[in-house]
């Protein structure tokens, strides 16, 4: 999907930041946190009153779903931005191209929409494809 070595730069520099930044680290602690709660919450209410009906199990469900939701996709996101921000340093330090990564994720957002399959959204652990290439050109501008 990279039509330039700088693009493909850019892409690989965007990953090694995830790595350098140690994002794999904080979402494990963070997912697991969420597990952990949710498993509190169950327990808790099957010590104080589950009448085996399945409600600590819906309670547990909701926190971890809820969780996911609230904290995790937000944290997701940032560390997308943050990645991003980062990338254009390695790749100015590197002595690629910054802009380069605007031009992969306006490639890869046309690439996406031809096909149906642009993402997005509350959903998403990704910022929109437009507010990303709005911060990295804001970033080498």
């Amino acid at each position: 999907m990279t039509r330039t070595g700088d693009e493909l730069a850019a892409v690989l520099a965007h990953e090694m930041a995830h790595v350098t930044l140690r994002h794999g680290r904080d979402r494990a602690a963070a997912a697991l946190l969420t597990v952990l709660g949710g498993a509190a919450a169950g327990w808790a209410l099957a010590e104080h009153g589950d009448s085996g009906g399945g409600e600590s199990v819906a309670l547990s469900t909701g926190v971890v779903f809820s969780a996911s939701a609230g904290l995790l996709l937000p944290l997701r996101r940032e560390q997308e931005r943050e990645a991003d921000r980062e990338s254009v340093r390695i790749l100015r330090r590197a002595g690629f191209d910054p802009s380069a990564a605007a031009r992969f994720w306006e490639h890869f957002a046309a690439y996406r929409a031809a096909r149906g399959t642009a993402k997005g959204g509350v959903w998403s652990a990704h910022p929109p494809d437009a507010e990303r290439i709005r911060l990295l050109r804001g970033l080498t501008e």
